[in-house]
């Protein structure tokens, strides 16, 4: 089987912790379906994991009723991802105190998977409009 040129998949979750076990459910159908080498689908799987739980414990807080939409397009040799959510302004990747030279030691635990996703995806952009979180990236695959 030849890899895919371009296939486009979008997940939705809602703003509980569990909801983690559904990326890692969607992330093993991507392998399938994108046939990507491990090491993209790795830090795929880093990155929106990141992601994923910063948001819904930072962004919602207590909040039941939130969502949290990623919608990923594989254009080998990349793979653009697109995150909408509903959470209270919060920007996942601004990061304070990250050493210039990238000394991970220095780094809480909790730190250290946001500094990894800072590493990985290029061309992060944020932005807070109408009500909703945008977060925008790329990975190269």
């Amino acid at each position: 089987m030849s890899k895919l040129k371009n296939t486009k998949y979008s997940i939705q979750f809602a703003s509980s912790i569990d909801e983690v076990a559904k990326l890692e459910k969607a992330i093993e159908e991507l392998k399938q379906l994108w046939e990507i080498e491990d090491r993209a689908l790795f830090q795929l799987n880093i990155v929106l994991e990141e992601l994923l739980s910063s948001t819904i414990i930072n962004g919602f807080e207590e909040r039941k009723d939130g969502f949290i939409e990623m919608s990923l397009d594989y254009q080998s040799p990349e793979i653009k991802i697109e995150m909408i959510n509903n959470a209270m302004l919060f920007n996942p990747i601004e990061i304070e105190n990250i050493p210039s030279d990238s000394n991970y030691l220095r780094q809480s635990l909790g730190d250290l998977g946001m500094v990894l996703t800072v590493q990985i995806a290029e061309d992060l952009e944020y932005a807070f409009r109408d009500e909703n979180n945008y977060l925008s990236f790329r990975i190269n695959a």
